[in-house]
């Protein structure tokens, strides 16, 4: 992957452009063979910005036979975009039947709230935030239209499934969709008092197919855009994008904003999410949120050397994941619970593994080490 391609999925994504920009764009890609080009598009679908692409090509008449080989996999993007709307729409009525309130997450509700249209912005599944309690009656319900758990449903049985966990995930066979039921954002490994927000006082209505839906306010929206990029290190350049799309047509309550994130323990991620919109996207943020930590710019450096050349080493990778989540803690003190926490602590996966039950779930320490044995001698994903 040359560092050119990722420049142009950048310059393609962004709402302003020089002449010079957009001339050494064109350029760039009439030069590339055919083959490059497929290759580029493929690099743009897994950056969630082909659609971008699509709509920067489709608006430059000299590009006509680039937008043909773009084409085939952006009218496929539609298609499945077009079909998990059509999904929600069907979950929204059975919802509403049984009185489950919820809230649209991410995806559909990012695309509406930015572009107004539910393909501009691709998404691969529908998220959906529900109070802990509906939990089961959901995933009942969601059977009817061929949702099935990934796990076996004794897990929802198991109350420290709900404290390690954030989501689970639901598919349908049928039509390869699938959905993730969140009971609260993000994990308690990266936020251990979001859990006390009650993030149903603070929402906005959005239109999907003239139907009314529930989304999360700006202000925690942007906040959980840089949660939730920071968690899987921005290796999707459209979380970026959504974050600069975000503050650019939105207003932004940034006292709100300042509010929330010390109730998120989420400072660094904000900081860096802004940074990296600043940077890349030329995102407008005010001077107070503006960072010279130099924490957060060694994060940023690393973000973007990930960027333009990701590492295939996978040990590698898990050892700069962790050093990477590790500096996203606010305090030292924070920091070195993390650490603790990664000998010792019960994760997701030591849940997934076996269904213990509460009297005896000290067991799951011990429990770890089985499962990463069995993981390393791949007997176990």
């Amino acid at each position: 992957m040359k560092k050119d391609d990722i420049n142009t999925l950048l310059v393609c994504s962004k709402s302003i452009l020089s002449k010079i920009q957009n001339d050494t764009t064109i350029n760039y890609l009439t030069y590339l063979s055919d083959t490059k080009l497929k290759e580029l598009f493929k690099l743009a679908n897994r950056h969630g910005v082909l659609m971008h692409c699509y709509k920067y090509l489709n608006k430059t008449p000299q590009t006509s036979h680039i937008l043909s080989l773009i084409k085939p996999l952006s009218t496929y993007t539609i298609q499945r975009q077009m079909l998990l709307s059509k999904q929600l729409l069907a979950i929204d009525k059975l919802f509403k039947q049984h009185n489950i309130p919820y809230i649209i997450l991410k995806g559909p509700a990012i695309s509406t709230l930015l572009y107004q249209d539910i393909i501009s912005r691709q998404f691969t599944d529908i998220d959906i935030l529900i109070n802990k309690q509906h939990i089961k009656q959901a995933i009942k319900l969601l059977s009817t239209l061929n949702y099935q758990l990934d796990y076996d449903k004794t897990v929802l049985n198991n109350p420290k499934l709900y404290d390690v966990c954030s989501d689970i995930g639901l598919q349908d066979t049928n039509h390869h969709t699938s959905i993730e039921l969140h009971w609260q954002l993000i994990r308690q490994r990266f936020s251990d008092t979001l859990s006390s927000v009650d993030l149903f006082n603070d929402t906005q209505t959005i239109q999907i197919h003239n139907k009314s839906f529930t989304t999360l306010s700006n202000e925690i929206y942007l906040i959980y855009l840089c949660m939730h990029g920071s968690k899987h290190l921005w290796q999707s350049i459209k979380w970026i994008i959504d974050i600069d799309q975000l503050i650019q047509k939105h207003d932004i309550n940034w006292q709100k904003v300042t509010t929330y994130t010390s109730q998120f323990q989420a400072k660094s991620s904000l900081a860096l999410g802004l940074s990296l919109a600043y940077e890349l996207y030329n995102t407008p943020i005010p001077s107070e949120f503006q960072t010279t930590n130099k924490r957060i710019n060694r994060l940023k450096h690393i973000t973007k050397q990930q960027l333009y050349k990701p590492s295939s080493n996978t040990l590698y990778k898990k050892l700069l994941k962790f050093y990477y989540h590790a500096n996203l803690k606010d305090t030292y003190t924070q920091q070195l619970l993390y650490y603790l926490k990664l000998p010792f602590g019960i994760t997701p996966d030591d849940v997934l593994f076996i269904n213990i039950s509460k009297p005896y779930q000290v067991f799951y320490f011990l429990i770890r080490p089985l499962r990463l044995s069995l993981k390393l001698l791949g007997l176990y994903k």
